[in-house]
């Protein structure tokens, strides 16, 4: 291959695709903290998928040959094995590479080149990634494979090698259109190294926000006791806000350095003793490139209730992501934490497993779902559990702008020792619908309104304390920056 052949044209760059890819605290008793937050399970972020596009197959040419006449004449097998190139037919190079490197004129520069675009197509990009660094160490001025290999490594994640590259490129004179891709690379890779935020904010009015069973009285032997007014359900009025900030330091290659601080909780101006925040802290290792995500992440999260400080603990949590195909990515965590009450001597130690499955079925709808083991231990007998829990989801884009996202999630929860009241194991069945609706081109403020239909059901074998359902329709607001 003539190296001025390596360097222009352009025409067949890889297009730019940025695909990303977070705790409940489920109560004890019904006068402790009611913060009505998901455990930090498995989840991928779907908020990131709204711009995966899946290639489409197009129709290809069909060349009829026989394997005799391509194999006796290098100079067609050469021009096949560009065609294949240029068309992604990527399939075709191991066969036609065998063909030609038998000639003594063979090109070592095609057949280099020609082999990083297969291990590219297999997803091998480290292998790709040396095939042009050593072309590059060789023959440093061919421009298409420094683009290439700059590509490669921007979709590897390892942004600031991919960045020089894109750098060196720019300083090269080179069509208008080639400088202003460049230009949206650099300008994502920029972004990856911003710091993320998302801000949701929701109206509440909720009439029991303690998750209260109803029940007024209690009989024990025929006589009826009525229950404390604390016991049964509590309304107000107030707001929810959910702020998340992150930031990625890219290392070195795959290795980062990841910051995350989340904050959460609601507040009631008209019931405040029950108002309450969490905030949960990262600061850890990860490893990741075009295929998996690996973290290694030490948390800290501490707990205001009432306006006072409730709680704070420490733990550590493993995550790992990784595509299985275009369409099927696995999300995974493991977090293990000790919680130290303000007010108590009370020690809670807790364990989560979780797990995800996406499947995107096309640009416009997917669906996951996951299944996760929480374990809670303490030193307060009553509050050891086990909770078992299931997952499935499905979010949609509509016509006219519309977009849907229905969660359900059905649970089981299995105390450790008797209850004090009906000296029985207490059990817990819980279910969780959530229906959220949106449309993508409106904004306020810049923020993105969202109305949520949210329905809870608990079914406790003991009932006058723990059983309850609500129901309730919230208008969201949540914008990311």
């Amino acid at each position: 291959m003539n190296k001025d052949i390596m360097k222009f044209p352009l025409s067949f760059l890889l297009p730019i695709s940025i695909i990303a890819v977070s705790v409940q605290a489920q109560p004890i008793e019904n006068i402790e903290p009611q913060l009505d937050q998901d455990i930090a399970v498995a989840m991928p972020q779907l908020e990131q998928l709204d711009s995966f596009q899946l290639v489409s197959q197009q129709p290809q040419k069909v060349y009829h040959i026989s394997q005799q006449e391509l194999a006796t004449n290098p100079v067609l097998i050469e021009r096949f094995i560009n065609q294949a190139i240029d068309q992604h037919r990527a399939e075709l190079l191991p066969e036609l590479l065998a063909m030609y490197q038998v000639y003594p004129q063979a090109d070592p520069i095609l057949i280099q080149y020609a082999q990083g675009i297969y291990a590219y197509s297999q997803g091998n990009y480290q292998q790709a990634i040396t095939d042009y660094r050593q072309l590059l160490a060789d023959y440093p001025d061919l421009i298409k494979v420094r683009f290439k290999l700059a590509q490669f490594l921007f979709e590897d994640k390892q942004f600031t090698a991919a960045k020089d590259q894109f750098y060196k490129l720019n300083a090269e004179y080179l069509p208008k259109d080639i400088h202003f891709r460049i230009g949206q690379y650099l300008q994502a890779i920029e972004k990856q190294n911003e710091f993320k935020v998302r801000l949701g904010l929701s109206y509440l009015n909720d009439s029991n926000i303690n998750n209260a069973s109803s029940v007024k009285y209690i009989y024990i032997n025929q006589y009826q006791f009525a229950k404390d007014p604390r016991y049964l359900p509590q309304k107000g009025q107030g707001i929810s806000y959910n702020l998340n900030v992150s930031k990625l330091f890219n290392l070195i290659d795959h290795h980062y350095l990841y910051l995350e601080n989340h904050l959460y909780g609601k507040y009631y101006w008209n019931n405040k003793d029950y108002s309450e925040a969490e905030n949960r802290s990262y600061l850890g290792y990860q490893y990741q490139n075009a295929n998996y995500r690996l973290a290694m992440l030490p948390l800290y999260h501490k707990h205001w209730y009432a306006n006072k400080q409730y709680s704070q603990g420490y733990g550590v949590r493993l995550e790992a992501d990784k595509w299985l195909s275009n369409q099927w990515q696995l999300v995974t965590a493991l977090e293990l934490s000790k919680t130290n009450y303000k007010r108590s001597e009370r020690i809670k130690y807790s364990q989560l497993y979780s797990a995800s499955l996406l499947y995107i079925a096309n640009a416009k709808r997917l669906f996951y779902g996951g299944t996760d083991v929480f374990i809670e231990r303490s030193n307060a007998n009553l509050e050891q559990s086990n909770k078992y829990m299931l997952r499935l989801g499905w979010q949609q884009e509509w016509k006219y702008g519309l977009s849907s996202n229905l969660h359900i999630q059905l649970g089981l929860r299995k105390f450790k020792d008797k209850d004090s009241f009906k000296q029985i194991i207490r059990q817990d069945k819980e279910m969780r619908f959530n229906l959220t609706l949106w449309k993508r081109d409106w904004h306020w403020f810049n923020f993105t309104p969202k109305l949520q239909y949210r329905y809870q059901r608990i079914n406790s074998n003991i009932p006058e304390f723990y059983s309850y359902d609500k129901s309730q329709f919230q208008l969201l607001f949540e914008k990311t920056f």
